[in-house]
């Protein structure tokens, strides 16, 4: 079952959640410092939203480039909504190099989190990261060009 949540300025389905006070949730400070509000508020807590896109828990988006005009990308860790807006609780990767035989991005976690916004994507469409067997290393294989 979903739920659909609509405005006139967002359109939202959601999985099934729950409600939970920000400081119970990871990286709880990034919140209440982007959403000016106490770490008792409570927000939505869900593990997929579609906004135009399905976006899940361990998906990867493009949020941006590096000085090497590279794509960086950022992992979901977390979805929540608060005041009708969806925000994902992001892991953020570098980005090693290109992969040619692959035709991936290899990536690397550079242990910084941060909070973004749905509205506010470089690149709204998600992707998934994944390994090659027997390896510990991280790749993006986008499935369209990333501009």
């Amino acid at each position: 079952m979903a739920f659909k949540w609509k405005n006139k300025d967002l359109n939202l389905s959601l999985e099934l959640g729950k409600f939970m006070a920000i400081h119970k949730l990871d990286h709880s400070i990034l919140i209440t410092d982007l959403l000016g509000v106490s770490d008792d508020c409570q927000v939505f807590v869900t593990n997929s939203v579609t906004y135009s896109y399905q976006y899940k828990t361990n998906f990867v988006l493009c949020c941006g480039f590096d000085t090497r005009d590279l794509p960086v990308f950022s992992l979901i860790l977390n979805i929540f909504i608060y005041d009708k807006r969806a925000f994902f609780i992001v892991q953020q990767y570098n980005t090693v190099d290109y992969n040619n035989h692959l035709h991936s991005f290899e990536i690397k976690s550079n242990n910084a989190f941060d909070v973004l916004d749905i509205k506010s994507l470089y690149c709204p469409m998600p992707m998934e990261r994944h390994q090659c067997h027997n390896s510990t290393t991280w790749f993006v294989t986008p499935r369209y060009l990333i501009l």
